[in-house]
């Protein structure tokens, strides 16, 4: 119900019965709670268009592209973040999820997780100078994680620091550009649902 509800709140009833598809995430990071995401038939239309909730017993939650999503999630003592690999998998679920005005904050660790883009050859060694694995630099007092990683927003990549709270608090701390100019597909939330360009669209 709550996911009919979101569909016919954004004015989208048109969407329901081009449902074909479910996926569930449990993270190890998310107490009690599962992710589930909802795929729409698209077919044709040059992009993948789904909307994403988190479920537990007493709370279903719409990600919007927004942090409020989690902003609650956090409040309700939901997120978890037990180590380094907790941290990283909950950086990359944030980077998807949470947008500013140009699109999410994704984390990139190679060209499989960079967005949809026209394949040139500059573009690609451009990538593979670029792209590194997310590095643990240190644990603060605190407990939080301070994590090094590359991060895509619009057409540039940067290199930041990021700082996880074990509450799942996401600060940026430093960041560089390295690249710009990158000819990637914007993609992020529209209306309450989550677009991704096919990249064999034009």
């Amino acid at each position: 119900m709550a996911i009919l509800n979101t569909l016919c709140d954004a004015g989208h009833e048109g969407r329901i019965s081009a449902l074909v598809g479910l996926r569930v995430l449990v993270p190890r990071f998310l107490t009690d709670t599962i992710l589930v995401e909802i795929l729409l038939d698209t077919a044709g239309e040059g992009f993948a268009l789904s909307v994403m909730f988190a479920m537990s017993a007493d709370q279903v939650v719409h990600f919007d592209g927004t942090a409020a999503a989690l902003d609650r999630l956090r409040a309700a003592g939901r997120v978890r973040i037990a180590d380094d690999s907790d941290a990283r998998a909950y950086l990359i679920l944030h980077g998807n999820l949470v947008c500013g005005e140009a699109g999410p904050f994704l984390i990139v660790e190679s060209k499989a997780d960079a967005p949809s883009h026209i394949s040139a050859p500059l573009i690609a060694a451009v990538l593979d100078r670029s792209l590194k694995p997310v590095v643990l630099k240190a644990v603060r007092a605190n407990g939080a994680y301070l994590i090094e990683a590359v991060m895509c927003y619009d057409s540039t990549l940067f290199v930041v620091d990021l700082e996880v709270s074990p509450d799942g608090a996401v600060e940026m701390i430093d960041s560089e550009a390295i690249a710009r100019g990158i000819p990637f597909r914007v993609h992020g939330f529209v209306s309450g649902f989550r677009v991704l360009h096919d990249p064999d669209s034009p």
